[in-house]
This record gives C-alpha cells, sequence and structure tokens, in this order.
C-alpha cells in the first residue's frame, strides 16, 4: 500500500522537501551574490506578491472557523449555537483583520483601515469555501479546520520567534546604506549586532529570516484536503498540491526579486510551510488524533480478535 501524504506519495513529499534544502545550501553559500544579480527594487511582480502571497493561507484560517461550524451544525441549545456562530463569524474576521494589519496596512497608512480593507478581501474568499464545504461530513469538516487553524499559528509562531532571534538585515536595508554590503549576515549567525546599531532603523528591516509570505505560501499544500470536503473534488488532491507549489514558488520569487529576502530566507520558508502543513495533517489524519464519532470502542485484549480492517505493515494513507 503506497503511503500518502496530502494526496502525494511519500517520496515524492521528501524529494520536494530536498529540493528546498537544496536550496538553502545554494543560498548559504552565494546569497549575496543572487540578490546582486536578481534584485530589482520595487518592480511591480514583487509589489503584487507582496500583498497576495498571504492570502490564501489567511482564507484557509478563516475557514476553519466555517469548518468547525459546519462541524457543530447539529448542536442544539443556545450555547451551542453561540458557539457555532461565534466560529462562524469570528475566525474569518480574525483572519481578515491579521491579513489587513499584516500586509494591506503596508500600502495604506491607516491600521483600521487596513484592517477594515483585509477583511473585505478575505470576505468572497470565505464565502465560497462556505459553498465549496457546506454539505462537509461532520468528521472531516473538524478534521480539516484542525488542520488549517494549527498550521497557520504554528507557521505564524515560527517566523515570528526565528526573524526575531536571528535580527538578519534584509537586502534592501544594505543596499539603501553607503557600503551597506558589509552588514551583510548570513542566516546562521542569529547576530543582532547589526539592529542594535540602527536603533532608529524600523525593525522590518530585521526580519530577512526566514520570509513569512513564503511561509504562509507554501501552506497552500492544504488545499490538497478540499477534495475530503466536496465529493465533486475526488481524485483532485494532488493538482492542489501542485498548484500550491507553484504558487509558493511564484511568491518567493516575488519576495527575492524586490529585495525583501535572500535565496536561502525562502528556501528555509518554503521548507517551514511545507513541512509544518504535511507535519500537521499527518498527526491529525495519519495518527488517529481525528475526532471520532461516538463513543470509542472497547480494548480488544491480544490474540482473541484479529482487526480485519488493519492495514499492512502499520502504513498509514491520506487518500483523496
Amino acid at each position: 500500500m503506497k503511503k500518502k501524504i496530502l494526496a502525494v506519495p511519500f517520496f515524492g513529499t521528501l524529494a520536494l522537501l530536498l529540493v528546498f534544502v537544496a536550496g538553502i545550501a545554494v543560498g548559504t553559500v552565494y546569497d549575496l551574490q543572487i540578490s546582486e544579480a536578481f534584485v530589482r527594487l520595487g518592480n511591480p511582480f514583487g509589489m503584487a506578491f507582496a500583498l497576495v502571497g498571504k492570502y490564501p493561507a489567511y482564507a484557509l484560517f478563516g475557514a476553519s472557523g466555517i469548518l468547525f461550524f459546519l462541524s457543530r451544525r447539529e448542536k442544539r441549545g443556545a450555547f451551542g449555537q453561540t458557539v457555532s456562530f461565534l466560529l462562524l463569524f469570528g475566525l474569518p474576521l480574525i483572519a481578515g483583520t491579521l491579513y489587513g494589519y499584516d500586509d494591506i496596512n503596508e500600502s495604506v497608512s491607516n491600521a483600521a483601515l487596513s484592517c477594515f480593507l483585509g477583511i473585505a478581501a478575505l470576505a468572497p474568499a470565505e464565502i465560497g469555501l462556505y459553498f465549496l464545504f457546506k454539505n462537509a461530513d461532520k468528521k472531516e469538516a473538524f478534521n480539516a479546520g484542525m488542520a488549517f487553524f494549527f498550521s497557520v499559528v504554528i507557521a505564524l509562531a515560527l517566523c515570528f520567534l526565528l526573524k526575531s532571534a536571528a535580527s538578519r538585515p534584509r537586502y534592501i536595508f544594505l543596499v539603501s546604506m553607503e557600503g551597506g554590503t558589509r552588514y551583510y549576515q548570513p542566516w546562521y549567525s542569529f547576530n543582532s549586532a547589526v539592529r542594535k546599531a540602527f536603533p532608529d532603523e524600523s525593525s522590518s528591516s530585521f526580519a530577512s529570516w526566514p520570509s513569512a509570505h513564503a511561509a504562509l505560501a507554501a501552506l497552500a499544500v492544504l488545499t490538497a484536503l478540499f477534495p475530503r470536503l466536496n465529493e465533486k473534488l475526488k481524485g483532485k488532491g494532488a493538482y492542489f498540491f501542485l498548484a500550491s507549489e507553484i504558487w509558493t514558488l511564484i511568491v518567493a520569487l516575488a519576495r527575492l526579486s524586490d529585495g525583501s529576502h535572500f535565496l536561502s530566507d525562502v528556501s528555509w520558508s518554503a521548507l517551514i510551510g511545507t513541512g509544518v502543513g504535511t507535519l500537521v495533517t499527518y498527526l491529525i489524519y495519519g495518527r488517529g488524533f481525528e475526532r471520532k464519532e461516538g463513543k470509542p470502542s472497547k480494548k480488544i485484549k491480544k490474540g482473541k480478535t484479529k482487526r480485519h480492517d488493519k492495514k499492512e505493515d502499520g502504513a498509514f494513507e491520506i487518500d483523496l
């Protein structure tokens, strides 16, 4: 039996992760030279994907609230109904607010307006996902909601913590300074000396590694779970996975092209995003932590009864 994670054979996923590792290795040695040859400051391609690169991840985060609502749609009583509707509207609103504050705020100076625009921008996606998932099985809705929610939260937390610890100057900061390339530091240095030398500079200038845009773009791999939520998409999980990796590549190239990140930044981030999404999915579906309907069955003593549904050699399969 073939092992699959997110509708892709295990060795296919492993090969993809090794490509990201190769990008890290090349970037570790040639980051500065690659940026000097490739970067075009202020190019439209980079600006466009700086704005929309994280959009799918925030849409999935908001969709987790929709899925939790769908998994609880038969809950009765005022309290159960209130919780269901809080999940339905609360998480999409939080997702839109985060998207606006995180990305749109770079173009619109007013924070409140940015948050409103973020909510408005995500609304069509959330409405579309509601109708896409509305007939989903309750258990499948709950499991996918857990995968979407925790993948985004973990990826955001990792990026924030690593950026704060590394304090790596962006390439765009280096070229803005006279002789700025002398302030270049590799991703593994974890040295805040340059940041301390420029206390008046925005903290964003020292948030090069890793790229949150590329990490969240890579979480689009979770769209490979869509066929579990809509029968009409059955068998198309691999196409969603492939489309997500193309999206990740485009966003990574965009962030590299405008000097916001180095090759090692986006390669690490693609590894983080894909790895987090894959690991969370495996833990939910492959290790049996998914929501069970009804009461758990009693333990069967060893040697008494054989389970006929046991998978050969302990293999797990996420078959979409």
